[in-house]
């Protein structure tokens, strides 16, 4: 108190008087100034909080949202009201799909217990808050997304937000908002973040290790099972395992189903598939493109690769090419030419099962020993028991 009277050129008593409390709290509240907070009382949301007005105004409902974007000198800030029916199991679902989402970037704490939780995402030039709570199976909770840079000021804003929230009667009608806004990469109008590839890859034993093609995961900040579980490479790419990634999720994982790679050479001209992800995850299921195994060698004789005949898509890549008995036979590897000339769209290569065992050894990793593979499945039993151990991998910034 002293030091602050120095400062404004009071007596140095060290007890305030009632006009530098005053000052002082005037002082304390002019992060304010301009923003216009005002409590506003949002009746088809059933909330009531302090809202910027000066800064955001109400746009449009998108269920659970109730929006207000950049009316004033912020043009990054953005309020996003929360409002829908749920318990705690709808809350966790919310605290997932907010974190897909690019106003919530990875980076930045995030807590979820039973009944509440809280997140931050810091981004390159903007900073996002969420909070939420379930009451009496009633989701309600806002997200304020301001510039970075302004930390003192967005964090007292974001206080005074949330001792303001106050929850009343009622919650956002789902059918409510604007049926244009729906696409396979929006959340109620809001972008779902977006990886900067994918491809696929598949498990190998019971506690969730995944293969995958090295190009699928080289140079990711983050990496995705699933779109679901966060995973880490496991083994260094060296020259010796240089088209071999192998990760090992962050958290318990019991898969379905694992592959049995097998060494046995099938004949030229069998029927197989690879099962994968060709669309980014758009389907959430694996898909299965069928094909022909047309030489056990490359095109220059390399001794590691299949040629198969089949219209594969680059989201295949790292994907499991699977015998007509559900056996895998090698991993689906990048298309090579070895000359400038294009290829027949027809033209893919498999690294052979073989090769993935021994590229496995040299990353001190262990596969599980196949059991004893059944006989040949029909196309319809094949893509049942192939689609459970393929997995998308995603790699984000």
């Amino acid at each position: 108190m002293r030091a602050w009277q120095a400062q404004q050129g009071f007596d140095e008593t060290g007890i305030l008087t009632t006009g530098e409390r005053a000052i002082l709290l005037e002082q304390f509240n002019a992060v304010f100034d301009g923003l216009g907070l005002e409590v506003v009382r949002e009746a088809k949301a059933g909330i009531e909080m302090l809202v910027p007005t000066n800064i955001v105004s109400f746009e449009a409902y998108a269920p659970p949202f109730a929006r207000f974007t950049a009316s004033g000198d912020i043009e990054q800030a953005q309020l996003l009201m929360i409002s829908q029916d749920g318990a705690e199991t709808e809350l966790r679902g919310l605290y997932d799909i907010m974190q897909t989402l690019e106003i919530v970037p990875s980076e930045g704490a995030r807590q979820i217990r039973d009944d509440t939780f809280e997140m931050e995402g810091i981004g390159d030039d903007f900073i996002s808050y969420t909070f939420a709570e379930t009451q009496r199976a009633k989701i309600k909770g806002f997200t304020l997304i301001w510039p970075a840079g302004d930390e003192p000021r967005r964090a007292r804003v974001v206080q005074r937000l949330k001792d303001s929230f106050t929850p009343i009667e009622g919650v956002l009608d789902p059918t409510l908002g604007d049926p244009a806004e729906q696409a396979i990469d929006l959340v109620a109008g809001l972008e779902i973040r977006q990886p900067l590839r994918t491809g696929s890859g598949f498990f190998i034993n019971d506690q969730g290790t995944v293969l995958t093609h090295a190009s699928n995961v080289a140079g990711c900040g983050r990496i995705s099972l699933n779109d679901r579980y966060t995973a880490t490479l496991a083994n260094p790419i060296t020259s010796s395992t240089s088209e071999l990634a192998v990760l090992t999720p962050t958290e318990p994982l019991a898969p379905a189903s694992y592959a049995q790679l097998t060494g046995e050479p099938i004949r030229l001209g069998q029927s197989v598939a690879v099962a994968g992800y060709p669309y980014g995850g758009v389907l959430r299921a694996a898909t299965l493109t069928f094909g022909t195994l047309r030489d056990l060698r490359g095109l220059q004789g390399e001794a590691d690769l299949s040629r198969l005949s089949m219209l594969a898509a680059g989201g295949d890549i790292g994907g499991p090419v699977v015998a007509n008995n559900n056996a895998v036979i090698g991993m689906l590897a990048p298309r090579q030419s070895p000359s400038t000339q294009d290829l027949p769209a027809d033209v893919q290569f498999a690294i052979n099962s073989s090769t993935l065992l021994d590229l496995a050894k040299a990353a001190d990793v262990t596969i599980a020993a196949p059991n004893s593979t059944t006989g040949r499945l029909s196309p319809e039993e094949l893509t049942l028991q192939a689609r459970e151990f393929p997995v998308l991998v995603q790699c984000w910034e």
